[in-house]
C-alpha cells in the first residue's frame, strides 16, 4: 500500500484528539456486539421463515434488510447500535456532522466487501494518524466517543491509495501539530 497527497486543496474538515477516537479495543467491542446481534437474528429468519412456506430467496432478501437497518440505519442515528451503546461511541463526518443514513449505508457495504475485510479494517486504523477504518476513508467518517468536541480544524486533503491493485482517491483532514511531537503533518 502506497498513498500520494494532491496539492491545492480548498476544503476544510475537523479532526479529533487521539483520546476521542474510537481505538481498537473499542472497535472490536462493536464489531463482537454488533455482528453477533445481527448474526443471530438473520441466522433464525433463514433457518426459520422458510420453514413457513416463504422461499429462501425472500428470507435472504429480508435477512439483508434486518442487517442493513441495523449496522446502516442505526449507526445513522442519534441512538445507535447496541455496540455503540455499550462503547459509548457515535458515528460522525469528517465535516463534524452526524453521518447520515447515506454514509452509513456505505460503510455497511464495505463491512462486507471481503471474507475478512472486517479483520483487515481492524488492523488499517492501528497505523492510521486518526484512527479510522478503511471503510471510514472510504465514507468520509470517523467513530468517536459519543459527545467528542473536535479538536481542531484542518485542511481536507485528497490521498491517492494503492491497494490490492485498487486505486482509491480518499479525503483525508490534516492534524497538523496536534498529537504529534515532531509538529509533522502525518498526511504530508
Amino acid at each position: 500500500m502506497s498513498s500520494r497527497t494532491l496539492s491545492q486543496p480548498t476544503e476544510t474538515g475537523v479532526f479529533y484528539s487521539l483520546s476521542d477516537l474510537a481505538g481498537l479495543g473499542r472497535r472490536s467491542l462493536v464489531l463482537v456486539i454488533d455482528l453477533g446481534i445481527v448474526f443471530a437474528v438473520c441466522g433464525v429468519v433463514v433457518t426459520l421463515v422458510p420453514d413457513v412456506g416463504i422461499p429462501q430467496r425472500l428470507a435472504n432478501v429480508v435477512a439483508f434488510a434486518i442487517a442493513w437497518a441495523y449496522l446502516a440505519g442505526l449507526k445513522a442515528g442519534p441512538a445507535g447500535t447496541l455496540g455503540y451503546r455499550l462503547a459509548r461511541v457515535q458515528l460522525v463526518t469528517i465535516e463534524g456532522k452526524p453521518a447520515g443514513l447515506g454514509r452509513s449505508t456505505c460503510r455497511f457495504l464495505f463491512l462486507f466487501g471481503g471474507p475478512l475485510n472486517f479483520v483487515f479494517d481492524l488492523l488499517w486504523l492501528t497505523t492510521d494518524a486518526n484512527r479510522q477504518t478503511l471503510r471510514d476513508k472510504l465514507s468520509g467518517t470517523y467513530v468517536v466517543r459519543r459527545g467528542a468536541v473536535p479538536a481542531g480544524n484542518g485542511v481536507i486533503r485528497y490521498s491517492t491509495y494503492f491497494i490490492a491493485t485498487m486505486s482509491f482517491l480518499l479525503a483525508e483532514v490534516s492534524r497538523k501539530n496536534e498529537g504529534h511531537p515532531s509538529g509533522i503533518d502525518p498526511l504530508d
